[in-house]
């Protein structure tokens, strides 16, 4: 992909210093001696372009620029990225005396800015965020920036050799010789860049920068060809910018049109703060116009259907459900309709109706993929091993991913029903042993103590490698991590929750150590038993949860009739309805600032921020994309978010770690909320009743929040 660096960093400081070509002495001019070493080809330069007492009157130079990339070279067939026509744009750079510099290209739409305070380096992202400069951009960065970068280079730290002299032909044919200079940048990663300055009127001709080692590495080089006269100092007129990555060549020719020595306003230099612009959002939009078209024609299935498509893409999962209800009173075979209408019921709760659609969905020929996906989330939700292993390798055997075929292997291995709530009690109480960095409580597998986490954003029991190993978990299925390493897959026969307990419980084995670093104990070597375990929630979805971190507990209660009273106990505060995809995946309407209401996966396994949305939901919400240092998590601050009825204020958002805006469903996710949106107050999870109630802020929650249990 070209280019193979920064479009216009390595031509930023010559532009506007005086790199460039003039023609050639008159032919009676005696040759000049070859310089004694790279001071002196730098000695000649400064001399050439106007000498230093002239050149340090200079405290600022501004210059503007039509840019023009050309056709690329050496492009394979078919090559997509390669650019066939011509692109034209705008380009703008001002440099200081004292080492500031502000830099701006614009070619169509896309904008490239960049800025050096004289102490922090940044850039203005597509998104509107401002990511500062790491510690070895910084360097470089602030070599750009340096007006007169020629003065006394050995005194901050750049290293200088020579490179010799070649000759070559010049721009009028006659030959020339050049000399060369190795410059080294101190903590600028890469081998050095080399400058070749022609010999005969001392003016830097060519200069070349290499990414990396080797004869295949990408490499620009940078043609200075015309020049004028600016405060009595050579400024460059014409610059070609070439970039070469293996047979691939693209050109980009600057024309200035501007210079002026004129002083520049600091705040055009400093770190620019992100201000949160107007978004739109397609795809409401998309579902206000087939909305409209539906109720104008409520007997064409065609704008029923689509009606339908837009609101469950959406996650307007009410409405969605509305729309195939209409669609399928037009049309009772129809197998998008049909497919809606079974994932709503299943998110919803209702098996039974599920089931129904379902049994219609196989007879309308639902794709085998997407039909066998449907019947292992309500397999799930049923806890039948059996028929969850038929249905993931029906999806598997449709084409659907290669997971289901895992699955079906699994699961097949497991018989009976797995997650079998068991004991007599209603209730049991499991003081959570630590708060911090994540909230940690203790369960006894098969007779051994374990410590663990309660992860909503995942279905069954994870053991750490070694806790498994001590255990004797027979390995029924083993596979591979992206990175590599190995995930495998048993059963426990036995999980005891306090008073309460789960029977056949099929587990997912990570390897040693993986579940402390999800915990956060990688980070904290104080941090307690080391966690071995983490509870997913299908595991305990016979149970109705209250989460209680200010009182540093959890309250499991059977969701059985014979427990209403317990149950009804644990439902204090606002009911929040909740839809869930797949087996586990739990999902709840949160609203940022004043956008429409938009979908998030309620994740107690995210530590470390409230929430994590993409950025396009912050854009909807009105929040201001960061200032991005490299060295930090980037972050944003939410001043309000409602769940339902629940509004939360100030919560810290987690900036571009979530961009998956699309479900394996289909529909639109908005981002995530973490444990800790939550952690002031006490919070119940019905998963049945597809129902979460938020109690109101505890009074202990101060204290609690700093707790080092």
């Amino acid at each position: 992909m070209l280019p193979a660096r920064p479009l216009f960093v390595a031509v930023a400081a010559c532009l506007a210093a005086g790199c460039v070509h003039v023609p050639p002495p008159p032919a009676d001019t005696p040759e000049r001696a070859a310089p004694k070493g790279p001071d002196e080809v730098l000695a000649r330069y400064v001399e050439a372009i106007g000498g230093r007492d002239r050149l340090a009157k200079v405290q600022v130079l501004t210059m503007e620029a039509r840019l023009t990339i050309l056709p690329d070279e050496g492009c394979e067939e078919g090559d997509e990225g390669c650019l066939s026509a011509p692109q034209h744009g705008r380009f703008l750079l001002v440099t200081t005396a004292d080492g500031r510099m502000y830099r701006r290209s614009v070619i169509g739409d896309a904008v490239e800015e960049r800025g050096y305070d004289g102490a922090r380096g940044w850039q203005r992202l597509p998104d509107g965020a401002v990511r500062l400069d790491t510690p070895a951009e910084r360097a470089a960065t602030a070599e750009d920036a340096r007006l007169h970068w020629y003065f006394d280079p050995r005194a901050r730290g750049i290293e200088l050799a020579g490179l010799g002299s070649r000759t070559e032909a010049g721009p009028d044919g006659t030959e020339r010789t050049l000399d060369g200079i190795a410059w080294t940048v101190p903590g600028v990663e890469g081998p050095p860049k080399a400058l070749w300055f022609d010999r005969a009127t001392g003016l830097l001709v060519e200069e070349v920068v290499p990414d990396a080692e080797g004869p295949d590495a990408p490499v620009q080089v940078i043609r200075y060809l015309r020049r004028r006269t600016v405060a009595g100092i050579s400024v460059p007129d014409v610059v070609e910018l070439e970039t070469r990555v293996g047979p691939r060549v693209r050109r980009v020719r600057f024309v200035s049109t501007h210079f002026d020595t004129d002083p520049v306003d600091p705040a055009r230099f400093a770190v620019p703060t992100p201000a949160a612009g107007p978004a739109l959002d397609p795809e409401a939009l998309a579902l206000v116009a087939a909305r409209a078209r539906a109720e104008a024609a409520p007997r064409d299935g065609t704008a029923t259907a689509a009606w339908a498509r837009a609101a469950f893409e959406l996650g307007r999962f009410d409405e969605a459900a509305r729309a195939a209800e209409a669609n399928l009173a037009l049309d009772p075979e129809d197998p998008e309709a049909l497919f809606i209408a079974a994932t709503v019921d299943l998110g919803r709760g209702d098996l039974r109706r599920a089931a129904k659609r379902l049994r219609e969905a196989r007879a309308a020929g639902l794709h085998p993929a997407k039909l066998g996906a449907l019947e292992a989330a309500l397999a799930s939700h049923e806890k039948d091993a059996e028929a969850l292993a038929r249905a993931h390798q029906a999806a598997a055997d449709g084409g659907g991913p290669p997971i289901h075929r895992l699955q079906a292997t699994r699961f097949a291995a497991i018989e009976g029903t797995i997650d079998r709530a068991t004991g007599r009690a209603c209730a049991a109480e499991l003081p959570m042993v630590r708060t911090q960095p994540a909230p940690v409580f203790e369960l006894r597998i098969d007779g051994r103590s374990v410590a663990a986490i309660l992860d909503t954003g995942a279905a069954d029991l994870i053991l750490d490698a070694s806790v498994a190993d001590d255990l004797g978990v027979v390995r029924l299925l083993r596979d591979r991590l992206p990175s590599g390493r190995e995930v495998s897959y048993g059963r426990v026969a036995k999980v005891d929750l306090g008073a309460v307990a789960v029977e056949n419980v099929p587990v997912e084995v990570f390897p040693g150590g993986s579940l402390a670093a999800m915990a956060g104990q990688d980070e904290d070597p104080a941090a307690g038993p080391k966690v071995g375990a983490i509870v997913g929630l299908r595991m305990l979805s016979d149970f109705q949860i209250t989460f209680d971190v200010p009182n540093e507990r959890i309250r499991l209660v059977r969701d059985t009739p014979a427990c209403r009273r317990s149950l009804m106990a644990g439902r204090r505060g606002a009911k929040v309805p909740l839809f869930v995809h797949d087996s586990h995946y739990t999902y709840v309407a949160g609203r940022i600032g004043d956008a429409d209401p938009g979908l998030f996966l309620f994740n107690t396994g995210m530590r470390g921020m409230d929430l994590a949305a993409s950025r396009a939901a912050y854009a909807r919400g009105a929040v201001p994309p960061p200032v991005i240092d490299p060295r930090a998590p980037a972050t944003v601050r939410v001043p309000r978010f409602a769940v339902g009825p629940v509004v939360l204020s100030d919560l810290t958002g987690a900036y571009g770690y979530f961009e998956r805006d699309r479900t394996a469903g289909g529909f639109r996710i908005d981002g995530m909320i973490g444990h800790g949106a939550l952690a002031d107050r006490a919070w119940t999870l019905e998963f049945r009743g597809r129902a979460l109630y938020v109690a109101p802020p505890s009074s202990t929650s101060a204290s609690a929040s700093t707790s080092s249990r």
